[in-house]
């Protein structure tokens, strides 16, 4: 449900149900990405980092946690943190999966617009299961008024967002 409302761009409902779920198991660890996302949402980069690196932790590194953290390093400014956390998820994808999408979201995240779309391109080549979720993911609003992100949605079946 957190998830859901985050995507809805329904911030504060969003963490209040991402708490009470982490209430039941703090230990999920999907939960705590989902709220590191919303606080992100809400302009609440420092919150988000915590959560980010919760969920890095409680994944045993997960790559797709790791690209939360590095999203929010990007969001609070500390490119070099992020750059290299990318540059290692990048190193991590030649040797097991790494998601371009969230590879994508961190391109996005340090506004380096052609790296996100040509990562957003091998997602859309890869099949990636988060690519149906790029029209209500956040990190991605800067690209919406590239050409490129018009003709990936209409690539994709997806209607261009309000």
């Amino acid at each position: 449900m957190g998830l859901q409302l985050y995507r809805a761009r329904r911030y504060d409902e969003a963490v209040a149900q991402l708490h009470k779920a982490a209430d039941m198991d703090a230990n999920y660890f999907p939960t705590r990405r989902w709220l590191a996302m919303a606080y992100l949402g809400k302009s609440m980069p420092e919150q988000a980092l915590q959560e980010a690196q919760k969920a890095a932790a409680l994944s045993n590194n997960g790559t797709e946690a790791v690209a939360h953290v590095a999203v929010c390093y990007a969001v609070l400014g500390n490119t070099n943190k992020a750059t290299a956390m990318l540059r290692s998820l990048q190193a991590a994808s030649k040797s097991r999966y790494v998601s371009s999408f969230e590879i994508a979201a961190i391109f996005a995240s340090l506004n380096e617009a052609n790296q996100a779309f040509e990562s957003l391109k091998k997602a859309y080549d890869d099949h990636d299961y988060d690519l149906p979720s790029l029209r209500v993911d956040s990190r991605f609003d800067k690209l919406h008024s590239d050409p490129r992100y018009a003709d990936l949605l209409r690539r994709m079946g997806l209607p261009k967002p309000d």
